[in-house]
């Protein structure tokens, strides 16, 4: 099992394993059994990855099973949303009115971050085939075509039989419907040849006198990103007497459904209510409308189809969903609900979840981070101690009762004396279980979040988190503490406000003795001890220095502190390890970001021309797409001929590396879009003139030209205009 990280490593256990799944998955489907064409390459895909997750759901059980299914659908909507459409399969483009983005043009031509977002999607809809044909069958289909697949590699194999080793859209349908006389084709052009995800928004009311849930189902298709979805929705109603399902069809933008209650109201409320797990537990209904029997309602609680989904309930109606429900799928929903209703009974619900050994880790990791988001909500009315540091405390440190009574005073910022209780001591690092390794490793991250009503990180926080990092202790461990150190580290960097800056002064030593608060100072000679520590005694992956060099940007971002930059690039340097050349390289590509630095952005792109790592070049180039210097039509300084000319040159130097190329591509567009740069001086009436000859000479050449050559035609006649451009404007600035 430990093949590719050693066995003290708890961390690379779950991408290791499902890394290896994977790739024996894809010498099936993928190497031994190929695509017909580029448009065919989201079944291969789709497979691999549908049965790399059947590997999770067996290794690692249901619930983690569950929790990838939703972020990879979140990760889907998310880029949608935001970033560009998602067409698995690349259908003849009749115009260039069509071309919305690079990625939609030909397969050859998908980024690295538009691949790894449409994959996620391809096996969101072979598990969407999965769920409509049945499981037992869907494994009948693989193994059919595994059969033909291995009778064409047969020696008589006849030239025709050839053909089953390669796979398309159409054959797979075909096989579809011949083993199960179902037809798969209108859920194909709803979630493959079209792009777009629906949005639905929700809500009901009970009518009592019909005994009836009315439901409101709305569809927004007006935001980016968005499509009508038609079909059928299965919807779970939670109710006194037990759980409910029914499905309904969406036809309409506005549907209204009424769905027959099954329960009554109560007089007495003690009675044990039935869960869909088959448990009856105990709730108490004090809150409850006495006129409405319905506790909870959930839509699509399966995850049938890839939706964003947005639904209104009381508050009392989340609070018992999170507690008694099991599905993670509807605690993590109502989790991202309960941020909208701060109150003192939502804290003690999340406290509960957080306290329970029988929720799932994620769930109580993403319950301390709601915790600690409703707590900075309450700042300035709440007054009590902090939910997440007490349980941190109760679970995983001890009481010292020898000194439960002596307390330690130390000074503040505000020259006030504060009491920190010393009447906890840390344990002696144990990992065994690795859940609660995990809640371990966490859970210092969301409460370094905490603020108080000044919007800074109380001190008692602070103090908590140098505690664990300096008597950590792993001596009698038997699992590295790498990570966890490395953990510790970035909750650090998450303590840091920007109010800890009172001085716009540039010299450094005023900087650091006069302008910051006393916790600022620490947190920064902390950090510089633990990276020359880790010089010394290196860490597994050099994890603590990456997380050091990540806080050293905070602290130039947030606090002010002057980073001399030359740090970064020492660390960013050819020869060092590659994952902390990549922490050094993103934080670069950050800086650009936020401060427009022209040698950053320079050095930057001779990394990305000229580095040997050909991992790292393109990781650097996949960073940029995730932090641009400048989007399109933004003014800034970096925004000029030079860089156009810079991007331009790159693209066509990497014309033989397709992965680079086509992020080179992306993040082109990403700054300029698909039309010619506003930065680049206007053309005169000749070249006006000359481009149209060009063009009308290539269309009488061409009979049926493809509007793909054509568009990169029009654009590659740019490139002399912005080589003349970036010329003049060096010998200007000289």
């Amino acid at each position: 099992v430990n093949l590719l990280y050693p066995s003290t490593v708890i961390e690379a256990t779950w991408h290791a394993r499902t890394q290896m799944a994977f790739a024996l998955a894809n010498q099936f489907f993928g190497c031994f059994i190929t695509m017909r064409s580029w448009r065919d390459w989201w079944l291969l895909k789709g497979l691999a990855l549908y049965l790399t997750s059947l590997y999770t759901r067996r290794a690692f059980g249901n619930n983690e099973y569950r929790y990838n299914l939703n972020r990879d659908m979140l990760d889907v909507i998310r880029y949608e949303r935001e970033e560009n459409p998602i067409r698995l399969d690349f259908a003849p483009i009749k115009s260039e009115s069509d071309i919305t983005s690079v990625n939609n043009r030909r397969g050859t031509m998908m980024s690295s971050q538009y691949l790894e977002v449409a994959a996620k999607k391809a096996h969101l809809v072979v598990r969407m085939i999965d769920d409509f044909i049945g499981r037992e069958i869907m494994m009948q289909i693989l193994n059919k075509l595994m059969c033909l697949a291995t009778t064409a590699c047969l020696k008589d194999a006849s030239l025709s039989s050839r053909s089953r080793l390669h796979i398309s859209s159409k054959s797979f349908s075909r096989v579809v419907s011949t083993l199960t006389t179902k037809d798969i084709q209108a859920l194909l052009t709803q979630w493959v040849y079209e792009s777009g995800c629906p949005k639905l928004i929700g809500s009901f009311s009970f009518s009592r006198k019909r005994n009836v849930v009315e439901l409101e189902l709305k569809q927004d298709t007006t935001i980016k990103g968005s499509k009508k979805f038609l079909g059928s929705l299965v919807i779970r109603v939670q109710e006194l007497e037990g759980s409910f399902s029914q499905t309904i069809l969406l036809e309409d933008s506005v549907t209204k459904y009424e769905l027959t209650c099954h329960s009554k109201v109560r007089r007495n409320k003690k009675k044990k209510i039935p869960l869909i797990s088959g448990d009856e537990v105990d709730m108490d209904l004090q809150q409850m409308d006495s006129e409405c029997p319905i506790l909870w309602i959930r839509i699509d609680p399966d995850l049938k189809i890839i939706r964003e989904l947005q639904f209104e309930q009381a508050d009392y109606n989340w609070q018992w969903e999170l507690r008694y429900e099991r599905d993670i799928l509807s605690q993590f929903e109502a989790l991202e609900a309960l941020k909208r209703f701060p109150s003192q009974i939502t804290r003690e619900t999340l406290g509960a979840v957080l306290d329970s050994s029988n929720c799932f880790y994620r769930v109580r990791i993403e319950c301390a981070y709601v915790l600690t988001h409703i707590a900075n909500s309450m700042a300035n009315t709440w007054t009590g101690t902090l939910a997440t540091l007490s349980f941190f405390r109760r679970v995983f440190m001890s009481t010292n009762s020898t000194s439960s009574s002596t307390n330690v005073t130390t000074s503040s910022t505000n020259n006030l004396s504060l009491t920190v209780p010393s009447a906890y001591i840390v344990r002696i690092n144990d990992f065994s279980n690795s859940q609660m390794y995990m809640i371990q490793k966490t859970i210092p991250q969301a409460i370094a979040l905490q603020r108080n009503k000044d919007r800074v990180c109380p001190p008692e926080v602070i103090n908590f988190l140098f505690e664990l990092i300096h008597y950590n202790e792993n001596s009698k461990n038997r699992f590295s503490d790498a990570f966890y150190r490395s953990s510790l580290i970035d909750s650090l960097g998450n303590t840091l406000t920007n109010i800890g800056l009172t001085s716009t002064t540039t010299n450094v030593d005023l900087l650091l003795n006069h302008t910051l608060d006393n916790n600022t100072k620490r947190i920064f000679d902390e950090i510089l001890l633990q990276l020359n520590y880790d010089k010394i005694i290196p860490s597994y992956g050099f994890c603590v220095t990456c997380s050091c060099l990540r806080v050293l940007h905070k602290l130039n971002i947030i606090s002010g502190i002057l980073i001399d930059i030359n740090v970064f690039y020492e660390y960013a340097s050819y020869g060092m390890f590659d994952r902390v050349r990549l922490a050094a390289c993103e934080i670069l590509v950050e800086q650009i970001e936020t401060r427009m630095n022209q040698d950053v952005f320079e050095y930057i792109f001779n990394l990305i021309a000229n580095d040997p790592d050909y991992n790292l070049r393109r990781k650097i180039v996949q960073h940029l797409c995730r932090h641009p210097p400048f989007r399109q039509n933004q003014t800034c300084s970096l925004n000029n001929p030079i860089t156009v000319n810079r991007l331009w040159s790159l693209m066509k130097n990497f014309a033989y590396d397709n992965q680079i190329r086509n992020d080179l591509v992306e993040l082109y567009q990403i700054m300029f879009g698909l039309n010619r740069p506003n930065c680049l001086p206007p053309l005169n009436e000749m070249n006006e003139l000359l481009i149209k000859d060009e063009l009308d000479d290539v269309s009488d050449t061409i009979v049926d030209i493809d509007p793909e050559r054509l568009s990169y035609f029009r654009l590659a006649r740019y490139a002399d205009d912005t080589k003349a451009a970036a010329s003049k404007l060096a010998s200007s600035s000289k």
